[in-house]
């Protein structure tokens, strides 16, 4: 018998993808790689906006910061001497406040006013703290520290804190004007901080006197002049003179708006109610309805106010700031190049001068700032005074 040949094995068919299997896959994929890259691309814009929101707002916190622990330590050193305003002789009649330091607050432009590149607004304070701040500029050497001052770390200083815009070219370092092509100047809002030296505090040269209707001028020229006070000559001049003592600085940038709202507590808003009938305590705990606080407005007689100032500080003060991002800062400034102040910035002078109307100054100040795309962030303290302790004689 003939055996039959057994054939071989057939290979078993392999599934593969068709063309256009492979053609839908692919574009599947390309799909959910746009998506996923989309995602981390706006997960990273995310990060790095709120990364620039902390950095840009740190140093405004932090100046925010600072500014409250000085204000909290204002001092005037009141204390209770014989008044004789009103008497024909040398007898005193009754017993006042007294004091030979000074506490401030309100409206820039009625307390200070706009120097030549330098606009200021919104609200300014002043006031006397035991800081300790000194310089030694005006020695040949320093090597005699402590034979001056030893380690007095409380020496009287006056202080203050204002908002201006203005160029930066002051505190920039020297050697950026020397590059080639020089760095430009950056004009922004920023947060000053008034410093006057223990060795130049100008307070008790002007001896102020009580009980007479001394010009606003000379009340406020402790801070004001040009004799260490706001308007140095050194204040404006990069290089500056031998000698020459800098009483400000920048604090923080971006700050477009300071508000201060001198108030009461709660146990003097009580009292109040209890014991005066000439000032209505009980509709807001607001003691200051233009916003202006000064510890020497007492020679009015009209003002009602006055008696309740009179060489005291106030018991709190809620202050407020506002900061812009940086960033759009920048934006904005390349958008609308120019040396006037943006269009954004509270400069009009119905902004901020009525405390009723404080909400909604603050909530038209943001919508115009929404309404440019500049982000910003408000911060809000009540300050509670150290020498707050609220008295009425």
């Amino acid at each position: 018998m003939k055996s039959c040949p057994v054939p071989p094995p057939r290979r078993s068919a392999t599934a593969a993808f068709t063309l256009i299997e492979l053609m839908v896959s692919v574009a599947v994929l390309s799909l959910l790689m746009v998506l996923v890259f989309q995602m981390l691309d706006e997960t990273q814009k995310t990060w790095s906006r709120a990364k620039g929101m902390i950095s840009s707002f740190k140093d405004a916190r932090d100046g925010f910061e600072a500014m409250n622990r000085n204000v909290s330590q204002a001092t005037l050193n009141t204390y209770i001497g014989y008044d004789t305003a009103g008497t024909t002789t040398a007898i005193p009649k009754k017993f006042a406040r007294k004091s030979e330091l000074h506490f401030v607050c309100g409206p820039a432009s009625e307390l200070i006013e706009s120097s030549e590149g330098r606009t200021r607004f919104t609200h300014c304070i002043f006031f006397q703290a035991p800081l300790g701040y000194q310089t030694f500029a005006t020695r040949s050497s320093q090597s005699n520290r402590k034979d001056q001052y030893g380690e007095l770390d409380s020496l009287l200083n006056g202080w203050g804190y204002y908002v201006e815009y203005s160029s930066d070219k002051v505190d920039r370092p020297q050697f950026l004007s020397t590059l080639s092509p020089p760095v430009t100047e950056r004009s922004r809002f920023r947060l000053m901080e008034f410093r006057q030296p223990a060795e130049a505090t100008t307070i008790y040269q002007y001896k102020l006197e009580d009980n007479r209707p001394t010009q606003d001028e000379k009340i406020w020229e402790w801070f004001r002049s040009r004799k260490f006070g706001i308007d140095h000559p050194a204040n404006n001049d990069p290089l500056g003179s031998p000698g020459d003592i800098r009483t400000t600085r920048a604090l923080a940038d971006n700050i477009i708006a300071l508000i201060i709202s001198p108030r009461l507590a709660e146990n003097d808003i009580a009292a109040g109610e209890e014991n005066t009938t000439d000032f209505k305590f009980r509709e807001a705990t607001d003691i200051s309805p233009d916003y202006i606080y000064d510890s020497r407005r007492f020679h009015s007689k009209t003002d009602d106010r006055a008696k309740y100032s009179r060489h005291q500080v106030p018991p709190v003060l809620r202050v407020t700031m506002v900061a812009i991002d940086e960033v759009d800062a920048s934006r904005y400034a390349a958008q609308n190049p120019g040396p006037a102040v943006p269009k954004y910035a509270p400069t009009e002078s119905d902004w901020f001068k009525d405390v009723k109307n404080y909400g909604k100054d603050l909530e038209k100040l943001a919508e115009s700032l929404t309404a440019v795309g500049i982000r910003h962030r408000i911060f809000t303290s009540n300050i509670r005074m150290r020498e707050g302790n609220f008295q009425r004689l």
